[in-house]
């Protein structure tokens, strides 16, 4: 969870793409980094890309999306987590349903919410 603008919004663990990586091994290698976990299954779900305005900056991302299963299934009961930036940040993790995402707390990118609806439609 962060606040942009006042707003509260919340957005799924990973990071950036090193050079020689494909996106897949970034995903599992920002995980071990920013959790200290293991995670397989690894599956893409789908590829978003995002231009939006940060403290009056523009920006654009590229951002692929991945299902994945941690290896240590205990991760699942925990209610909270806290995970570690590179720059030494640290973050709350929590478990969050999707209907718990209005306009009070957004969920981020803004066409993330409609992708993984449409794949637990698909699994249903």
């Amino acid at each position: 969870m962060r606040r942009l603008g006042g707003l509260l919004f919340y957005r799924p663990l990973g990071g950036s793409v090193e050079p020689g990586e494909t996106s897949q091994k970034a995903i599992e290698r920002e995980i071990r980094e920013e959790l200290g976990e293991e995670i397989e299954n690894v599956e893409l779900l789908g590829v978003l890309e995002e231009i939006f305005t940060h403290e009056g900056l523009p920006g654009h991302e590229v951002i692929f999306i991945y299902d994945a299963e941690f290896i240590d299934k205990r991760v699942y009961g925990k209610p909270l987590m806290v995970a570690k930036e590179s720059d030494g940040t640290s973050l709350n993790v929590a478990w969050k349903n999707l209907d718990f995402f209005n306009g009070d707390h957004r969920l981020v990118p803004v066409e993330l919410k409609a992708l993984l609806e449409s794949k637990s439609v698909q699994e249903d």
